[in-house]
């Protein structure tokens, strides 16, 4: 049965001339340390087994395993190992014990050694190293001839001389050597094909069923064998007998499973030698020929087996190469073989139809006649004869001479010893895969022309979405910084509701007091005016709350902010002072704005002061008003502005600007970058209020070193402008009955504020009805015709002043009414609630109540 096994000639020989690359000096020493020491173990332990055989003391061994233990160790492992092969023989003989001399054991030491360092030395010099799975005649005649035949020469004459030499009898001499050498050969050839067959690369690379296969045959093998060799000698039973199954080893797994089967069926036969069993036992029985039979039994049927073994195997190479050939021949891809000198060897019918020259033209011509490439020289082949493998693009003429884009693999071939004996190529047509890679690459071109052009429209889309996202965040930012004011203005406005309250208490009863103090001394005059003063500062200070929260009262009228701004020039000049020099630049014609005049003085000076104090070594503010037209797309771009007309004022300064985080923070509430007690931190917070509170936007720009520019969109007012509103009437003591004999009915939830205001009320002749809420007002004015003017608070639980100023004039509808309250909420300003109501802020005067008086009922 045919070995599955690879042909030897695939397989890579010991000492091939393509060498490993150099492994560093201390991995090869240890490597060796290693491989001695398992040598010599191994070959101690050969010996004493082989002394176990031993018939006659000392010497009547029928085997030598040692032998083929020591020719295949230095074989594998290089004859420089040979100093393993001597430690295991002389601690063979110190463990055994012999009757010889120190000397005369290390003289036997060295002749087994030499028995297998001069045939294993002899390979290496003619750089030649047995191919372990001794596959083929040559192989296996370097094993008998010079592992067997020539080590057992060597090993016996010098191992006799050494025992003569130390006073073995000279009448032993003769069948000491021929036992000697009997043994040595024995063990060369049962041993050494063993372990260097199972030491060739992918000897264990066997499927299952080869595996059971082989344990088969070798159980039968072991059978038999037991019953040939441990039996009495019977003429049916005979050495022969073992013959089929042996072949059967041979011929269906090589020398690998021969060599096991020869082990087995020698080691019966060594047993029935020693035991006086088996057919071996005949002449009488006597022990030297027992042991003398046994051997030329081993030898003899090792030297048949391991030849049938290595025909066999030689017999399986060629087939598998004739396949081989076949496969290449009839093989689409073009596949041609070089000598050493270039010329062709083999042509296949891939090549034929490719290059245009048939097998009988093209074998043994140079290869550049048949086979010219591009690009390539001498160089290439002589690299793939030193041993190495190339694979390039290139092109190729054909016989018509066609040029053809090919890729050219080259690869060394060896022969059996290693030898680069010339080169195959195989030539691959990538015409097809050319054009293909041609037109990918104008695809690819194609490609990457349209998505260049795609990721321009993606980044002008990505640019065009990030604005988006920009202004979202911007409006986003914006609508918190809306949210947070208007939270702080409804904390603000409550607070100054409910101060304003009290401050109207206080204020009116300290002017009431002041009134009815003539008489007191000075000094109580002095501290009622000092009190009137701090309260009159605390309701400037309400004011500023109520203006930062948006809800303070407005008198908004058609403003020219030019003339504005001028007027302002000599307050400017004296406020800022001459370290700070105020340059104007006004529109030539702007449009009107409806604001309250006076709280747009209080912004822009506002402004020009916190301009002042960035600069404290001095520096230049402008003052600059214009015109401004914003489209729906620019007002996309400024967070919570509407597209439409306004009027720009603008105040800048070259002071110190200011960092991000500050810039975030400049409309907060009582925030400041100024020292304690040189800021309130209201200032811009009460601009935010009041332009926002007037329809405006505010708009702030700053930088570390840049200075700060402020701007106030205000809303273009539609109308004309009309003349110049008179300056607010002073305050004056009043006629004291300027309410004489009108009834007036007082609405307040605040128990002080209205007893304060009936008094108030009183002291100007009014006859008083006082009511807590406008359901007891409503009541009162249903059941009292006397009624004529309503003064009630805007803000109250339930129903507020405005909507119970509208019920009282459908019950009465020529009732005067006066509104007053220290908080009136935007919304009610802005929807026009309080339109056609005269309103007296809280805290009041007695004489800004008898103006206000006199003013609701004319």
């Amino acid at each position: 049965m045919a070995s599955p096994e690879a042909p030897a000639s695939t397989q890579r020989p010991l000492g091939s001339a393509s060498r490993a690359p150099a492994r560093p000096k201390g991995r090869r020493i240890a490597r060796d340390l290693l491989s001695g020491a398992a040598i010599a173990l191994a070959y101690w332990a050969a010996v004493m087994l082989g002394l176990r055989w031993a018939v006659l003391p000392g010497f009547g061994t029928p085997v030598w395993p040692a032998a083929g233990i020591a020719f295949a160790g230095l074989v594998l492992g290089g004859s420089r190992l040979w100093p393993a092969v001597l430690l295991g023989r002389l601690a063979a003989a110190v463990t055994a014990g012999t009757p010889l001399a120190l000397w005369a054991d290390i003289l036997v030491a060295v002749a087994t050694m030499l028995g297998a360092y001069v045939p294993a030395r002899a390979l290496e010099l003619m750089r030649r190293r047995l191919n372990p799975a001794l596959g083929n005649i040559r192989d296996m005649a370097w094993l008998t001839l010079g592992g067997g035949l020539l080590g057992a020469v060597i090993s016996a004459v010098l191992g006799v001389g050494a025992i003569w030499l130390g006073g073995t009898p000279a009448d032993t001499l003769p069948y000491a050597g021929l036992n000697w050498w009997f043994g040595y050969l024995v063990g060369a050839l049962t041993v050494a094909p063993l372990v260097l067959s199972w030491s060739a690369p992918g000897a264990f690379a066997m499927p299952v069923w080869q595996w059971g296969h082989l344990a088969t045959c070798l159980g039968v093998v072991a059978l038999v064998s037991g019953v040939v060799f441990l039996q009495e000698e019977t003429p049916f039973l005979r050495t022969w007998h073992t013959l089929p199954l042996l072949v059967w080893a041979a011929l269906a797994f090589n020398v690998r499973g021969m060599s096991v089967a020869l082990c087995i069926t020698s080691a019966f036969a060594i047993a029935g030698a020693v035991n006086g069993t088996g057919p071996l036992t005949s002449e009488g029985g006597a022990e030297l020929v027992r042991v003398l039979l046994t051997q030329q039994f081993i030898a003899m049927t090792a030297l048949t087996l391991l030849f049938l073994a290595a025909v066999a195997h030689e017999r399986h190479d060629v087939e598998a190469l004739g396949q081989l050939a076949a496969i290449v021949s009839s093989s689409p891809e073009a596949m041609v073989s070089l000598d050493r000198n270039g010329r062709v060897l083999s042509w296949n019918r891939g090549a034929e139809k490719l290059l245009g020259w048939y097998e009988a033209e093209a074998v043994g011509r140079p290869s550049s006649e048949v086979l010219p490439f591009e690009d390539q020289g001498r160089s290439a082949f002589d690299r793939v004869l030193g041993g190495r493998s190339i694979q390039e693009e290139t092109v190729c003429l054909a016989r018509d001479g066609t040029r053809i884009a090919v890729l050219l693999t080259q690869a060394p071939v060896r022969g059996p010893d290693g030898t680069v004996l010339g080169t195959a190529c195989v030539i691959r047509d990538i015409r097809a895969r050319k054009a293909a890679e041609t037109a990918l690459q104008r695809l690819n071109e194609s490609l990457e022309q349209r998505v260049a052009e795609r990721t321009r429209a993606l980044e002008d889309a990505n640019s065009a979405l990030q604005a988006q996202i920009d202004a979202r965040e911007a409006a986003e930012a914006s609508l918190r910084q809306s949210q947070k004011m208007e939270a702080v203005g409804q904390l603000t406005g409550g607070i100054a509701h409910d101060f304003n309250n009290m401050l109207a208490v206080v204020i009116g009863s300290l002017d009431m007091a002041q009134r009815r103090a003539t008489m007191l001394e000075p000094r109580v005059a002095t501290l009622i005016e000092n009190a009137m003063d701090g309260a009159h500062r605390a309701a400037r200070l309400t004011s500023r709350l109520l203006a930062l929260s948006r809800q303070q009262p407005l008198s908004p009228e058609p403003v020219d902010v030019n003339r504005l701004v001028g007027g302002m020039e000599e307050l400017l000049a004296r406020t800022i002072g001459e370290l700070h020099p105020i340059e104007t630049d006004l529109a030539p014609e702007p449009w009107p704005t409806f604001i309250d005049p006076s709280q747009l003085e209080n912004a822009v000076l506002n402004l020009a002061v916190n301009a002042r104090d960035a600069m404290p070594e001095g520096g230049h503010i402008s003052i600059v008003t214009s015109n401004l037209s914003l489209s729906e797309a620019e007002a996309a771009a400024l967070p919570d502005v509407a597209a439409g007309d306004y009027v720009v004022v603008r105040v800048a300064d070259s002071g110190l600007g200011m960092e991000a985080d500050v810039l975030d923070r400049v409309f907060d509430p009582f925030f400041t970058t100024k020292e304690t007690g040189k800021g309130t931190g209201l200032g811009l917070s009460m601009v935010y209020g009041f332009v926002k509170q007037s329809g405006g936007h505010v708009r702030i720009e700053s930088a570390v070193g840049r200075g700060t520019t402020v701007t106030l969109l205000l809303p273009r007012w539609a109308g004309a402008l009309g003349a110049e509103e008179p300056p607010e009437a002073t305050s004056s003591s009043g006629p004291p009955e300027v309410a004489a004999g009108v009834t007036v009915l007082v609405v307040e939830d605040e128990a002080d504020v209205r007893r304060l205001s009936v008094r108030m009320l009183s002291d100007l002749g009014a006859r008083v009805i006082e009511a807590e809420d406008a359901h007891d007002a409503l009541d009162l004015l249903g059941r009292d015709e006397r009624i004529r003017l309503l003064f009630t608070d805007v803000v109250m639980p339930g129903l507020g002043g405005p909507e119970l100023a509208r019920r009282a004039r459908e019950i009465r509808p020529g009732l005067r009414v006066l509104a007053t309250s220290g908080y009136t909420g935007e919304g009610a300003h802005r929807a026009g609630q309080l339109a056609d109501l005269p309103l007296l802020p809280k805290p009041f005067t007695l004489d800004q109540l008898a103006a206000a008086l006199q003013d609701a009922l004319r």
